[in-house]
């Protein structure tokens, strides 16, 4: 029974078993001479401090830290920064490349966030002389603007249709899309009627 019992505790043992990891963040050392005596320690120097190297002896390290010169072991030496440095330049790195982005996209609104909100229809229509004609449409929600082939102007929003004026040289047109059917119009240079199809579409029209 107590055999039993031993077995049962070692699979509880095993079972609740978590790995665990040796820190990086260690004090060396920083000796007088290269030699371990209790009188000879400077100061223990945090793991990423920087050194420069003076030279190499018996496994020894001669190095200068902030104006000092002293030993340290040299197998706790590098030369390349420990982890934990580069992993902080590499957060710092990320923060800096943020802040430019956000930058970027404020001084160019017209971005791939914005764009999201674009509505392209392409608008077939016969023109006064009978003949087929067609004009690319896009209707951004976010900016609160219409675009054709002619300009860009202010969308206004009514509860059926989109609506949008382009100023073009001495005259003005202005754009009319029924949201239900699609169905299109403009009035230069005589009023015309069309229908209009989504060409790509990122937002609910």
């Amino acid at each position: 029974m107590k055999f039993l019992f031993f077995l049962l505790f070692l699979y509880s043992a095993f079972a609740n078993a978590q790995n665990v990891y040796i820190t990086d963040q260690v004090e060396i050392p920083f000796r007088s001479e290269p030699i371990i005596k209790s009188d000879n320690l400077i100061k223990r120097l945090e793991s990423g401090s920087v050194l420069e190297l003076v030279r190499f002896k018996d496994g020894w390290a001669e190095v200068r830290y902030q104006g000092k010169t002293g030993w340290i072991i040299g197998r706790y030496l590098s030369f390349d920064p420990p982890a934990k440095s580069q992993l902080d330049e590499l957060k710092n790195e990320i923060t800096y490349l943020q802040s430019v982005i956000s930058e970027l996209k404020y001084q160019n609104p017209d971005t791939s966030m914005t764009k999201s909100n674009e509505v392209h229809l392409r608008c077939s229509y016969t023109d006064p002389y009978g003949s087929a004609r067609s004009m690319d449409i896009v209707i951004n929600k976010e900016l609160g603007t219409g675009t054709n082939e002619i300009g860009q102007g202010e969308l206004i929003t009514k509860a059926n249709s989109y609506e949008f004026t382009v100023i073009g040289g001495i005259s003005s047109v202005k754009t009319t899309i029924d949201r239900n059917n699609l169905s299109y119009s403009h009035n230069f240079p005589d009023l015309v009627f069309g229908t209009c199809k989504v060409v790509e579409k990122k937002v609910k029209i």
